[in-house]
């Protein structure tokens, strides 16, 4: 299994690093249908091949450390995992690097007038996003022993826009608290909804329309505010 957490990341991030090459070459419209385009392509590719996955639909087997095989060893031990990404997203964060990211969302045309190559840069973070995505994607993996073709489908890859608006896209712990809510939604009211999703809808309407830039961002909006009325 260490074998097959480390081939994991390095082909995950191979595999992005071409995605991310192909997808960047358009404009933001361009960049999203590709991606649309190559997520049906992975998920067909999952589904039709069977000889990978020995005529079944998904790959079973997945195990765990041994020190951490029960539940309460590996809650633990996805806590360890999930506090050093945060601790490297948070480097990532405070590095030159971003300020740079933080240029391409804002205002790229000034960038290129700068000199700066926007193109590299966002295939640097698109390659970043595909690291940490697979590292979740392992933990998932061992979680359930298994990988199945639902984790690539196009419900499971909007889930992490969800999270980004419901906790706010702009803040550090918005994607955590939005997360923390679709996931605890996904739980709970499945046992008692068969169309839990539309409820979950209804929860993301509301946050887009009551909190700007979801639920942390409407607070570190009122903040600004606050410090700016002081000052």
């Amino acid at each position: 299994m260490a074998a097959a957490f480390f081939a994991a990341l390095v082909v995950t991030t191979v595999i992005t690093a071409i995605i991310g090459y192909l997808c960047l070459r358009g404009d933001s419209m361009t960049f999203a249908l590709l991606h649309l385009a190559f997520n049906i392509l992975l998920y067909t590719l999952v589904v039709k091949w069977r000889g990978l996955t020995g005529g079944e639909p998904g790959i079973m087997g997945a195990s765990r450390p041994e020190i951490f095989s029960g539940p309460i060893g590996y809650f633990f031990f996805v806590l360890i995992v999930v506090v050093i990404c945060y601790v490297l997203i948070r480097i990532v964060l405070n590095s030159p690097f971003s300020r740079v990211a933080q240029g391409l969302r804002e205002n790229e045309e000034r960038l290129l007038f700068l000199g700066i190559n926007t193109r590299r840069f966002q295939l640097v973070t698109f390659i970043i996003s595909g690291f940490f995505a697979a590292v979740a994607g392992i933990l998932l993996a061992m979680l359930d022993k298994g990988t199945f073709p639902a984790y690539i489908n196009l419900t499971r890859s909007a889930e992490g826009l969800m999270m980004c608006l419901i906790g706010g896209m702009y803040s550090f712990f918005g994607p955590t608290i939005g997360a923390t809510i679709v996931v605890i939604v996904g739980t709970v009211t499945s046992t008692y909804l068969n169309q839990w999703q539309g409820l979950l809808g209804v929860i993301i309407i509301a946050c887009v329309i009551g909190f700007r830039g979801g639920i942390l961002g409407k607070r570190k909006s009122k903040i600004k505010v606050a410090e700016a009325v002081k000052k």
